[in-house]
């Protein structure tokens, strides 16, 4: 199996095959990018440095060199092949990666300067490969609010362990990241479709983490331990595998979604809201959030109800500590006959984007052998 596109290129550098051409291309981002990484590899990412006050700029310009390839070839089959497909190019593969390092929105525009060697000093082109990307910001406020001191670009020094993973490994990363992206990338505008994305981000590693499928049984014992508990000193088996059977389907993807989030869980945000506005940073409690999160996800997909309007708000601040809150802190909130509760909404969406990112990140390493 062949992995995505910028992970063969890189593999071709390591195996000393030779360069190509190289080529240029934007990144826009809202966020103020620090640093720059320009070391020796494939891709490199430059800062140039805009000082214009706009909101969605070309914050960072990538380069990309090219190897020579010589083992593409076109399947024969008429069969269906999913392959390394992720909805995009070696453009959209980057700035996703970009996105999920940094936390940042990151999309790419066209090429845009073209290299037929080392010391040539690049032409400009332009393609017409992809438009430059929209983004859609509000006056004041964010749902997922940015770092004033900005993102270093030297973050992206872990790029260097891509080609340490299988090629399998390496596309079940770059699907996520570009969920990771996507979702970060319209949650100003549309935060209930954002927190879908996100949970599918985490739900494309969880899959391959946890691929076994367990019985309906075993399913319920560990997802719902007293229900099953309960069943069992029924002595009904029937009663049992009936019961099982129809919550196992539910229960099997909540469950590796949960345990991923846990496993890889980092540590509470830094700087923290006072108490009141803080999520609750036990493994127990936030086995309740995360279960949660998951069933308004399925309500979503197949219920057509979206998230509850507080878990999609703008994020608010404490007054007292002047960081932003955790969680949505009313006890209850009614829009028209519909009514929530504060079990309904228990994490505010920048805080989900937190979590998602750095467990992604902590799969990521935990495979090349770093610490998380």
């Amino acid at each position: 199996m062949r992995g995505p596109e910028g992970y063969e290129n890189w593999r071709r550098f390591i195996e000393g095959a030779e360069p190509h051409e190289a080529y240029e291309f934007p990144i826009f981002t809202d966020a103020r990018i620090v640093g720059e990484y320009a070391e020796q590899s494939p891709y490199q990412f430059f800062n140039p440095v805009v000082t214009a006050p706009i909101r969605l700029k070309r914050g960072i310009v990538a380069r990309v060199q090219f190897y020579k390839d010589e083992e593409v070839s076109f399947s024969e089959t008429y069969e269906s092949v999913d392959g390394s497909y992720h909805g995009g190019g070696l453009t959209d593969e980057l700035a996703a990666f970009v996105s999920l390092v940094l936390g940042v929105r990151a999309k790419p525009g066209d090429w845009s300067r073209r290299f037929h060697s080392a010391k040539d000093r690049g032409r400009p082109i332009g393609s017409g490969y992809k438009q430059d990307p929209t983004l859609l910001l509000a006056d004041s406020g964010a749902v997922i609010p940015l770092n004033d001191d900005g993102y270093n670009l030297v973050q992206m020094e872990l790029l260097t362990t891509y080609t340490k993973l299988t090629p399998q490994q390496a596309i079940v990363l770059v699907k996520s990241a570009r969920l990771y992206q996507d979702g970060l990338w319209i949650a100003e505008a549309e935060p209930e479709l954002a927190w879908l994305m996100l949970v599918s981000a985490v739900e494309t590693v969880a899959a391959s983490v946890y691929p076994e499928e367990l019985s309906p049984e075993e399913v319920l014992k560990r997802a719902k331990p007293p229900l099953f508990e309960q069943l069992a000193s029924r002595n009904d088996p029937e009663l049992l595998r009936v019961v099982s059977e129809q919550l196992a389907p539910t229960l099997q993807p909540t469950k590796k979604f949960v345990d991923f989030l846990l496993r890889f869980l980092p540590p509470a945000p830094s700087p923290r809201p006072s108490e009141w506005f803080q999520v609750r940073w036990s493994k127990s409690a936030l086995r309740d959030t995360l279960s949660t999160i998951y069933g308004h996800r399925s309500k979503a997909l197949h219920a057509g109800t979206p998230f509850p309007q507080p878990m999609c708000d703008r994020a608010a601040r404490d007054d007292s500590t002047g960081f932003f809150a955790e969680r949505p802190y009313a006890g209850k909130v009614q829009i028209g006959e519909t009514v929530w509760v504060a079990e309904d909404y228990p994490m505010y969406l920048h805080t989900f984007a937190y979590v998602v990112r750095l467990a992604l990140i902590g799969w990521w390493k935990s495979l090349v052998g770093r610490e998380a």
